[in-house]
């Protein structure tokens, strides 16, 4: 008679190899529901497959600036976008006429040798590649570098994070003295500072804000050249003071009714909203407008030791 049974060591293998395809079809769906693969594309890497960077793709390639972006590290790349090259009148064409020591440049200003999300974004000052500094804001309007917003989500590649931007950061060249000295529109702004002795305080490794007013602001004041060359030094620094903080502001930073002292002990500066802008209350006039022209130039002007703002009227 035939046994209908399977012999006990059958059972037993049977048993055994069921085991293997229970644990390996476990291991396959523990790899399909990880809602976090790890990142393989390096910074570059992630560049390259987007086409919204492919101005950017052509001068980090021309600018030999692959490598630095392939590198094993933690670095925070400000990425900018097609959008941000042509704001600034920069296409294909322009990248082609560039030397490479020219857009590395460009780029080492957009590298921070640190990681930073959205989530740990910063009020603060950090030194790029380039080694100049670059100016984090988080406030109530948002998030911000050198006054441009940082938003959207954290691209996340193996050696760091990108962060998408629509404007394209430019490296300051100067110290506030230096560049105002050399700008006619502040032709009388300069003379109070030469005359205040106060040259070298905004030459200094500071972080700070001028409120520089326009030639026309001073000459309503009653302040013309020769009103300046005449002036006591001291009550001219005093003067001066109150157009200056100690901290770096964008027009970003100007949140409706902040304050902030002034390098003037007991002063302060009131931010408020305005039709065309941002308005400045002193402690003696009725306001001064921040003036908003041409980014870079009448404003938000990033220089090596903080920003320059122009205003319409001498601040009290």
């Amino acid at each position: 008679m035939t046994n209908k049974f399977f012999p006990v060591r059958w059972i037993a293998a049977l048993m055994i190899s069921g085991a293997f395809v229970v644990s390996a079809c476990s291991d396959d769906d523990d790899d399909n529901m990880n809602p976090n693969p790890p990142v393989t594309s390096t910074i570059n890497e992630t560049i390259v497959n987007d086409t919204s960077y492919s101005l950017l793709n052509s001068a980090i390639a021309r600018g030999t600036y692959a490598d630095q972006l392939n590198q094993t590290g933690s670095f925070t790349f400000f990425a900018p976008t097609n959008a941000a090259f042509r704001a600034a009148g920069i296409d294909q064409a322009g990248i082609d006429t560039m030397s490479a020591a020219t857009l590395n440049n460009i780029l080492q200003y957009h590298t921070v040798n640190r990681s930073v999300s959205l989530n740990s974004f910063p009020s603060d000052t950090m030194s790029t590649l380039n080694g100049r500094r670059i100016y984090f804001s988080n406030n109530a309007n948002g998030r911000f570098v050198n006054g441009i917003s940082v938003s959207g989500s954290d691209i996340a590649a193996s050696n760091g994070i990108l962060h998408p931007i629509n404007t394209l950061l430019s490296s300051p060249t100067g110290s506030i003295s230096g560049l105002y000295s050399s700008d006619t529109a502040y032709r009388l702004f300069n003379a109070a500072v030469v005359r205040a002795g106060f040259v070298d305080s905004l030459n200094n490794n500071g972080r700070y804000t001028v409120f520089a007013p326009t030639n026309a602001a001073f000459e309503a004041a009653g302040l013309d050249a020769a009103a300046i060359s005449s002036f006591d030094p001291d009550s001219l620094k005093t003067l001066l003071k109150h157009h200056i903080l100690a901290t770096p502001y964008y027009n970003s930073d100007f949140i409706t009714a902040g304050t902030s002292p002034t390098l003037m002990d007991g002063s302060t500066l009131t931010f408020s909203g305005s039709p065309t802008g941002v308005q400045l209350t002193g402690s003696a006039n009725p306001y001064s407008n921040v003036i908003t022209t041409t980014a870079g130039t009448t404003y938000n002007t990033t220089t090596t030791n903080g920003v320059i703002q122009t205003v319409d009227r001498v601040i009290y």
